[in-house]
């Protein structure tokens, strides 16, 4: 996605590869629409198509069950054996600090980084407006950075719960709708087996503080649930310590927002 905005943005004005990368960007948007079964709002010849395949068949779709999902937590196809349960199952919940007695499934929070940062510089390029999807998007970064009731050194992670143990719930794929996901933040707390209590160094190999940092960057103009995407970031950034050595190190994450 972030290869194709960047091809949409350089071609040569009046070249047809331009409006062509753009269509394909524009597709790929209305399919992730369609998966989290939000209303399409980009709109070409094959947006409407692209949008029905992301809510079904489309393997990775959510939107079967997304009114379970009130934190809006986010869900990729991360797994490569056709489960959401690779981060929990077979002894990798305990070494990715996962309550295997809550959690069935969990993301990578990199990976949701990496595409909200990239949904951000869509938008800021002026290619495809994806403000409604960094909004739905925005609540899990935003309310662990500012919500008194959590963790806020959750926020750098290696990965984060989705889908709770019950309800009947296998763990393949597509997402049933006998799957619960956690369903407000002091229950996803419980999802760790411990909680943190410091930010992460890059001296542990851990950057994902630094994209975390990029992520709230585009979310500066939004606003959920009375938490201000603004504050969220200053906030974040003054409280983790770390983050000066990490952009050192690493300065593409460390984006500034637009005022």
């Amino acid at each position: 996605m972030r290869t194709l905005a960047y091809a949409a943005f350089i071609s040569v004005d009046g070249q047809p590869q331009g409006p062509y990368f753009l269509e394909k960007l524009q597709n790929n948007i209305a399919m992730i629409e369609g998966e989290h079964n939000m209303s399409l709002d980009v709109s070409n010849i094959d947006t409407a198509w692209a949008w029905t395949w992301g809510q079904s068949p489309y393997i990775f779709s959510q939107a079967n069950n997304v009114s379970q999902a009130p934190m809006e937590l986010w869900r990729y196809g991360d797994c490569a054996d056709g489960t959401f349960t690779c981060y929990v199952s077979g002894g990798e919940g305990a070494a990715n600090n996962l309550n295997t007695n809550v959690v069935l499934g969990a993301q990578s929070w990199f990976m949701t980084h990496f595409v909200n940062l990239s949904l951000g510089m869509v938008n800021q390029l002026g290619l495809v407006n994806t403000t409604a999807m960094l909004t739905r998007n925005a609540h899990l970064p935003i309310h662990v950075a500012l919500d008194p009731s959590v963790n806020h050194y959750l926020q750098d992670q290696y990965v984060y719960p989705t889908v709770a143990v019950g309800g009947g719930c296998t763990g393949n794929l597509p997402i049933g709708n006998n799957c619960s996901w956690f369903a407000n933040y002091a229950t996803w707390q419980t999802g760790f087996l411990a909680q943190p209590t410091t930010y992460s160094t890059s001296a542990a190999g851990s950057d994902y503080g630094a994209q975390a940092l990029g992520e709230l960057s585009f979310m500066t103009n939004i606003t959920v649930d009375g938490y201000s995407g603004l504050n969220a970031y200053n906030v974040y950034k003054a409280a983790n310590t770390y983050l000066p050595g990490l952009c050192y190190g690493e300065p593409q994450w460390c984006i500034l927002p637009v005022p």
